[in-house]
């Protein structure tokens, strides 16, 4: 049962990550969350409840879904964008016009803090 928390936690990070990728036009990312979120509950839930299908039928399930849990997570990795994209993202000239930096002193204490300046 504490699988399933655990997928559960995870999962709803992920779903969180999926729909702030989605509102920030980044579908490709919030695809990968989204397969993430549904993976990896799958996971858990099979991996929890083993009894439900039978344990024989249950394990070339599992190595796929292991195989794709791991593939979605090292493209996320991959392609997420690093803090100075997200930075460039939210400057005057960025693409997330609603979340842009209200003025140039919050802009640039946002790039001394990326800096660790």
């Amino acid at each position: 049962m504490l699988g399933l928390f655990g997928a559960l936690i995870v999962a709803t990070f992920d779903g969180h990550n999926s729909y702030k990728s989605f509102k920030e036009n980044d579908r490709k990312m919030g695809v990968l969350y989204g397969t993430a979120v549904v993976t990896g509950l799958s996971l858990g839930v099979i991996l929890a409840y083993p009894a439900i299908i039978g344990a024989a039928a249950v394990v070339p399930v599992i190595a796929l879904l292991f195989v794709v849990v791991v593939v979605v997570g090292i493209l996320i990795e991959y392609l997420k964008d690093n803090p100075i994209e997200d930075w460039l993202e939210r400057c005057c000239w960025g693409m997330l016009p609603a979340e842009r930096y209200p003025n140039q002193n919050a802009e640039q204490a946002a790039y001394q803090k990326l800096l660790g300046v």
